[in-house]
């Protein structure tokens, strides 16, 4: 479980249009949301919302106006490739669109910080691989700090550094493999 502002953001999910507008009314979180995202292994997306609008609300959320908040949305979806999907509810998208919608979500406010847990484990290696390389664009042209929980070993080439626990002490990788910049 993870906690943030003594509100458990792994278990928050929102059945409803009122639950969620009671959350947002708390304002619970949306001063975090200028620096800080997380992508978490399940898409925690608001099921009543679609794929658009589940990121347009991160940018509403900072204070950005809708039309701006839905053009960035917009060129997210598409640089993960479910633009044309872009209009469908959670439930109408697979678990790997479903997930990229989250990495889009994520992106959406230009965060400082992304913490991301197995944010490659819905998706096939192609689109695995397109949203490591993402987050590493994302750190080198935003001097966005990206921190990713992983166990796929495919894409760690993308990375600049690369820990590994063990025994529950982390370390510098043995084989540590520095991205070609």
């Amino acid at each position: 479980e993870v906690i943030l502002e003594e509100h458990s953001i792994y278990r928050l999910q929102f059945d409803d249009e009122q639950e969620f507008k009671e959350w947002e009314e708390q304002g619970c979180c949306v001063s975090d949301l200028n620096y800080q995202n997380i992508v978490f292994q399940k898409s925690n997306l608001i099921p009543f919302l679609s794929a658009i609008e589940n990121v347009q609300v991160v940018g509403e959320l900072i204070g950005r106006p809708p039309s701006l908040a839905r053009r960035r949305a917009m060129e997210l979806l598409e640089a993960l490739g479910v633009g044309p999907r872009a209009f469908n509810m959670p439930t109408q998208l697979s678990g790997g669109e479903q997930q990229r919608v989250t990495v889009a979500r994520a992106l959406a406010n230009r965060p400082s910080l992304i913490l991301a847990d197995e944010p490659t484990a819905a998706l096939d290696s192609k689109r695995g691989r397109q949203v490591m390389e993402l987050f590493r664009d994302v750190a080198h042209e935003h001097g966005t700090g990206v921190i990713v929980v992983t166990h796929d070993h495919r894409a760690l080439d993308v990375f600049d550094t690369v820990y590994e626990m063990e025994d529950g002490m982390l370390k510098p990788a043995a084989h540590e493999q520095v991205a070609e910049t």
